[in-house]
C-alpha cells in the first residue's frame, strides 16, 4: 500500500483516493460519497479519478434528479471517448445539484474531489451502506483500487 503523509488517502500509480469518502464500485462506477460537512445528513456525491481517467475530459453531465434507487439509473456523462450512464450509490433524494459542474464537466478532470455533483438526503443509509458495492474501509479501497488500475494498464 501506498499511503499518503497523513493517512487520508491511499496513492495507486497516480490515482489518490480520498480515505474521508465512500466509494460506490457497481458497473465500475467509479463514484464517491462524503457525509457533508454540515449535521443536516446529505451526502455528497462525485466521480472518482478513475472515472476521469478511463472517460478522459468530460464534456457533459446530467443527473436525473428526484428520487433516487440504490443502483438505478440517475443520469450520464459524455466525454471525447464514450457516454455512459451512471448510478445513485445510495437510495434517497436529490436535494442540490452543482450547478457550476454541470455546466463545466472539466472541472470534475482538474478537481474530482472538489467537484461534487449533487447532494443527497439518503432514505435507507444504514442497510446500504454494508453494501457489497459501497467501500468504507481502506484495506478494501485499496483492494478495489488495485484491480482497478490493473485493468487500466491492460487497457492501455
Amino acid at each position: 500500500m501506498n499511503v499518503g503523509e497523513s493517512m487520508n488517502m491511499i496513492k495507486i500509480g497516480d490515482i489518490e483516493l480520498l480515505l474521508d469518502r465512500y466509494y460506490f464500485t457497481q458497473e465500475r462506477s467509479h463514484i464517491w460519497l462524503m457525509k457533508g460537512e454540515n449535521q443536516d445528513g446529505l451526502f455528497k456525491m462525485g466521480f472518482s479519478p478513475f472515472l476521469t481517467r478511463i472517460a478522459g475530459f468530460l464534456s457533459y453531465i446530467t443527473i436525473d434528479a428526484g428520487t433516487l434507487t440504490q443502483g438505478a439509473g440517475m443520469g450520464q456523462y459524455e466525454s471525447a471517448k464514450f457516454v455512459n450512464r451512471f448510478f445513485a450509490p445510495i437510495s434517497g433524494r436529490v436535494i442540490q445539484t452543482n450547478n457550476v459542474v454541470l455546466e463545466d464537466p472539466r472541472l470534475v478532470n482538474t478537481d474530482p474531489y472538489g467537484a461534487w455533483l449533487v447532494a443527497i438526503e439518503p432514505s435507507n443509509l444504514q442497510q446500504e451502506i454494508e453494501s457489497e458495492f459501497i467501500l468504507t474501509d481502506a484495506a478494501d479501497i485499496e483492494a478495489w483500487a488495485q484491480g482497478e488500475m490493473k485493468l487500466l494498464e491492460e487497457q492501455d
